[in-house]
């Protein structure tokens, strides 16, 4: 069965760290963050954004094949080839390869996809999307980054839990 994993970054005020980046003077945890993220990615052939990713990702990663680093064509190769899953209330259709909108119910979506034949399942942003799938109990594997950052507003990642969950630190 199919494996619904967050994987997002986080202020140490809790807030969906969207778009942050380590400074150059700390390319240490830079290199670590990335060889994590390329482990969690290895077992990934799907990936769950709200609108706003979707149209930041739509715009980006189709054209970073040829126009960035290394590391950037990598990545824009396995988006092109995954599955793309926009949750959107505005949408009304998506337009990029390999992508789709999602059912509107969201525990309906999920276990059905959890049935289909493939890798694991990844909801890469943004803080919106991710805290309504852990509202509601859908994430499996939590892979959270948190940066050297206190981002002072923006959305709480984790919301707030209505009661202790237990978790194991992989």
């Amino acid at each position: 069965m199919r494996r619904v994993m967050l994987l997002m970054g986080m202020s140490l005020d809790g807030y969906a760290a969207s778009g942050w980046l380590p400074p150059a003077r700390t390319k240490r945890y830079g290199d670590e963050q990335s060889r994590d993220v390329w482990k969690a990615l290895a077992s990934v052939d799907a990936f769950i954004m709200g609108r706003v990713t979707y149209d930041i990702w739509r715009r980006f990663w189709p054209t970073a094949a040829s126009s960035r680093s290394e590391l950037d064509a990598r990545f824009s190769r396995l988006v092109e080839q995954a599955e793309k899953i926009v949750f959107s209330k505005t949408l009304e259709s998506v337009d990029w390869n390999n992508a789709r909108l999602g059912d509107r119910n969201l525990a309906d979506e999920i276990a059905s996809m959890r049935r289909t034949r493939g890798k694991n399942i990844a909801i890469v942003g943004g803080g919106k999307i991710a805290r309504a799938f852990g509202d509601l109990g859908l994430i499996d594997d939590y892979y959270v980054w948190v940066h050297p950052l206190i981002q002072g507003s923006g959305t709480m990642l984790l919301g707030a839990a209505t009661s202790p969950q237990k978790m194991r630190l992989i």
